[in-house]
């Protein structure tokens, strides 16, 4: 039996998910972690055309890169007065160049995204929308070009994008495969960050992230899980459902009755971190980081962990 048929799913949208809601969620997490400004540094390459990040030669940008003799045709404003006045020599600050990379977030609907166990706040997808909404702020706020693959927001740079971000997040229907799989497609000279629950065959996200890896930096894969899926915390006879749609028309559901669920959680708990396991390894051999966040974790510290797996990001050379 596939993993996917231990795991039950509810099509019901919650129906008080505002844009106000995403905002107020995300607002202590926005505070309480690490600016991104400089985060994706690691992940220049010349393949990319796209908050700034230095470059190593000189070019427009904030930063100072190196002092030069002063050349005819540099502008007055450009000379470092004292130091010429210590030379016989006029010398010209130089400024390293930066570049905007461009980050192309996208996030599941399926069906499946809408789990949520009776004693978690969040599904899946909720959760994942206003992480979703967190990171988009902190990359805006970083200096990054934003793209939400699947939406109209693409090539954004502006924070004030943000309010468009929450009511499209908000107010978004369950999506199918075929769907979500062009959507995916069409992101192009960009560092993809995917946020799943990831429960499909590791194979297929494979050839998912080997596609997306030839127009595209390597970037950031969250598998977002609730807890309930992790730990099967059922007793007794429990009737499951998983949902799967091969496309908007289509919605196929199978349900099934397992007498004494208990007897498999051990054998369960096991597929459910070989799998885990195996998503990371396929990750990581595309070149991509990856995470696991269960919908119990405070957002600020999921903040902090995408943060801090994208700063340890290893440059890809010759790319």
């Amino acid at each position: 039996m596939a993993l996917r048929s231990f795991i039950p799913a509810s099509l019901k949208k919650a129906q008080d998910f505002t844009p106000e809601y995403i905002m107020l969620c995300a607002e202590n997490a926005l505070h309480a972690s690490p600016d991104f400004h400089g985060v994706l540094a690691n992940h220049n390459s010349t393949y990319l055309s796209g908050g700034p990040h230095l470059q190593r030669r000189a070019g427009s940008g904030t930063e100072f890169w190196q002092y030069r003799e002063y050349r005819e045709g540099d502008a007055a404003h450009t000379i470092d007065w004292r130091k010429s006045a210590r030379s016989e020599t006029h010398y010209v600050r130089e400024r390293e160049w930066e570049k905007a990379q461009t980050v192309s977030l996208w996030l599941s609907n399926a069906p499946d995204m809408q789990f949520k166990h009776k004693k978690s706040a969040l599904s899946k997808y909720h959760y994942g929308a206003i992480l979703t909404y967190i990171a988009a702020a902190k990359f805006l706020h970083g200096g990054e070009r934003l793209s939400l693959l699947g939406s109209p927001i693409q090539n954004r740079q502006s924070a004030a994008s943000l309010h468009e971000l929450g009511a499209y997040l908000a107010h978004q229907d369950v999506t199918d495969k075929q769907t979500e799989q062009s959507a995916l497609k069409t992101a192009q000279h960009s560092i993809p960050i995917l946020l799943a629950d990831f429960w499909d065959e590791p194979e297929q996200l494979n050839k998912q992230l080997a596609e997306l890896n030839t127009q595209n930096h390597a970037g950031l894969l969250i598998q977002i899980v609730d807890p309930a899926e992790l730990s099967l915390p059922y007793k007794g006879r429990v009737l499951l459902d998983s949902a799967n749609t091969e496309s908007r028309d289509q919605l196929n559901t199978s349900k099934f009755t397992i007498n004494k669920i208990e007897n498999i959680r051990a054998e369960y708990c096991t597929r459910v971190k070989d799998h885990c396991y195996m998503i990371a390894r396929i990750a990581a051999k595309q070149g991509y980081r990856s995470l696991c966040i269960s919908t119990d974790t405070d957002f600020a510290q999921a903040t902090r962990a995408i943060y801090t797996a994208l700063a340890a990001h290893k440059q890809i050379k010759g790319r």
